[in-house]
């Protein structure tokens, strides 16, 4: 499709699902991983809404109150999928084109309209018992998600749960990812039946999601580390070091140009350096390095081949295990 916001040619996509249960325990430990996830981003539940719907529950609204036959479930769903989208006028249309009256069309409106809590006392006991999801709106779960009849989800393989992520602020009002439950998906490939549920959440969406809601961290560009060569002979001497702490992830700058150490020095913590790497000359020629803390001011000489621990210890003391 033509790349805009929110879909672009590739993404990154982080797949969760779990197999083997059709238990409604599945159901909730999605949720409430997906809450989890957003909370790591710091994200507060009003940003953001899980809304649910269900294939079973669905089917018998149209089956069995609507009365809709079998065969024409599929492509009025396939309107159901469309209505928040398009004006009466269209969704009529094709709902007529799909097999339905216009009284089963008003009929349907009406019940979609009712509210959930009116919907589920419509259904038939049988259908709201197949359902995990009725289980979890019935019980002290429901805050988990917003019961929306109207997720139905295009792929055919959702056999009953089906949920979709809404940004809630208006500026960036759409679905952010979604998924459901695919009770016969693993027929296809085994003769084993493995429920499954699960769900995929790209990494465009979650971007545009967090800048909509000013969520995105501040770049990590400036250099924690800073290697100072004393005299213009210690460049290369300088670079090695350098390179040597670029490969174990740190964010490192080498001056080009020789100046006076203090200057050096003050630029470095100016620029938010937390430790400086001196080489000079007699300490180059013993094998040893000065390590200087930016903001302590402590410092101390030990040899090159210490140096990588040094550096870590003083950037992330936390992570240090005594």
């Amino acid at each position: 499709q033509r790349p805009q916001r929110g879909r672009t040619r590739e993404h990154w996509q982080i797949n969760v699902d779990i197999f083997g249960s059709t238990s409604p325990n599945c159901e909730l430990e999605i949720f409430e991983l997906i809450h989890a996830m957003f909370a790591s981003v710091g994200a507060k539940r009003d940003m953001y809404e899980v809304r649910a719907g269900d294939r079973v529950l669905l089917d018998s609204l149209l089956t069995d109150v609507i009365g809709v036959r079998p065969e024409q479930v599929r492509p009025v769903s396939a309107v159901l999928d469309r209505w928040a989208k398009y004006p009466r006028a269209s969704l009529l249309a094709a709902a007529l084109d799909a097999g339905l009256s216009e009284l089963q069309f008003d009929q349907l409106e009406q019940a979609l309209g009712a509210g959930g809590d009116d919907l589920l006392a419509r259904l038939p006991d049988d259908a709201v018992r197949r359902s995990a999801l009725a289980s979890i709106l019935a019980s002290q779960d429901h805050e988990l998600i917003v019961f929306d009849p109207l997720i139905v989800r295009g792929f055919d393989y959702y056999t009953s749960t089906v949920f979709e992520v809404f940004d809630a602020d208006p500026g960036n009002s759409r679905s952010l990812f979604g998924g459901g439950r695919y009770d016969d998906l693993t027929s296809l490939f085994s003769a084993q039946q493995i429920p499954g549920i699960g769900f995929g959440m790209g990494d465009v969406t979650l971007m545009d999601f967090l800048a909509t809601h000013d969520l995105l961290p501040a770049p990590a560009s400036a250099a924690e580390v800073v290697v100072l060569p004393i005299e213009a002979g210690l460049h290369p001497a300088a670079r090695s070091i350098a390179a040597m702490l670029r490969a174990a992830g740190h964010r490192v700058t080498l001056p080009v140009e020789p100046r006076k150490l203090g200057a050096e020095l003050k630029r470095a913590g100016q620029a938010g350096a937390s430790v400086a790497v001196i080489v000079g000359a007699e300490e180059w020629n013993r094998g040893e390095l000065t390590i200087r803390h930016l903001r302590t001011r402590e410092q101390h000489t030990e040899p090159v081949a210490q140096t990588g621990d040094t550096v870590a210890r003083l950037l992330h003391p936390r992570d240090q295990v005594e």
